[in-house]
């Protein structure tokens, strides 16, 4: 068997909402929001969110669709190069102001039961 990794390195949120005495996570780049009863809770629940909806796109065969749906196109340069000189996200969506960003690696892991023998063409 083989294994691989796939990591998303993802934009996320968090602000205390007032009104509904929870503070909510939010991550932009997928357009997900979660909530939790503490800062940590929220931050926590969003990024199983994210995890979660990924491995259900790649599940149904549709998470290129949907990345792309999300506005998401191949980098020109190199990821971690664009990170450290603007801490910006590709997609940018911020309908409210959100106290606390920060970005978390959500790794997805996959394994082939057989090796395939087909290379990928680009």
């Amino acid at each position: 068997m083989a294994a691989i990794q796939v990591q998303f390195r993802l934009k996320f949120a968090t602000r205390h909402d007032e009104r509904a005495s929870v503070y909510v996570g939010y991550c932009p780049a997928l357009g997900l929001y979660s909530q939790g009863t503490t800062e940590s809770e929220a931050g926590e629940a969003v990024v199983n969110a994210a995890k979660l909806f990924i491995v259900t796109c790649y599940e149904r065969d549709i998470l290129h669709t949907v990345l792309r749906g999300r506005g998401m196109t191949k980098a020109v340069a190199d990821v971690k190069e664009l990170l450290e000189k603007n801490e910006e996200e590709f997609t940018a969506v911020h309908p409210h102001r959100f106290d606390k960003e920060f970005f978390r690696d959500v790794p997805i892991n996959l394994i082939a039961a057989k090796e395939s023998g087909k290379a990928c063409q680009n």
